[in-house]
């Protein structure tokens, strides 16, 4: 009986130094504001993991992310077998930002995101009327942000 107890014990302590096959990290939507630095938190647990792999869960609905004055709102740095997957997951992007940069990622898979922008970087018009000689544009202001809004000055 006495041998059986140390095997297990040799068997759980050589165990519990072999590396994690996989990190996997599940994100919940509708975060607001905050959404841009729970990502940057599962990827810095993925970068001081020591799993072979880090697999990001994006449950289904919407994340939103705010510009930075890199222009990226969430950067992926210096990791290893990253697999991103969004089924369900819409990324909203907020002024003029990338939603997603990459860099130093030795093996990379994103699937099923849908991207969408809050509102797009320029204004919008519409032709209110079109003659050979005229073009008179109705341009909306109202809701979009003036040029010297800081969030929007990231290049």
């Amino acid at each position: 009986m006495a041998g059986f107890q140390v095997i297990s014990v040799l068997s759980i302590f050589c165990f519990c130094f072999q590396p994690i096959a996989a990190l996997t990290i599940k994100l919940s939507p509708n975060c607001g504001t905050q959404c841009a630095s729970t990502i940057d938190n599962a990827v810095a647990q993925c970068q001081n993991s020591s799993a072979t792999s880090c697999f990001l869960l994006f449950t289904p609905g919407v994340y939103d992310l705010y510009p930075t004055s890199s222009g990226c709102a969430v950067s992926f740095a210096d990791v290893s077998n990253l697999t991103l997957s969004g089924y369900g997951a819409s990324v909203i992007t907020h002024g003029r930002s990338m939603a997603f940069c990459f860099t130093a990622i030795s093996t990379l898979t994103v699937t099923g995101f849908e991207f969408d922008m809050h509102r797009v970087p320029y204004t919008l018009g519409r032709a209110a009327a079109l003659n050979a000689s005229t073009l008179v544009l109705d341009i909306n202001t109202t809701d979009y942000p003036p040029p010297q809004d800081p969030s929007y000055n990231f290049l």
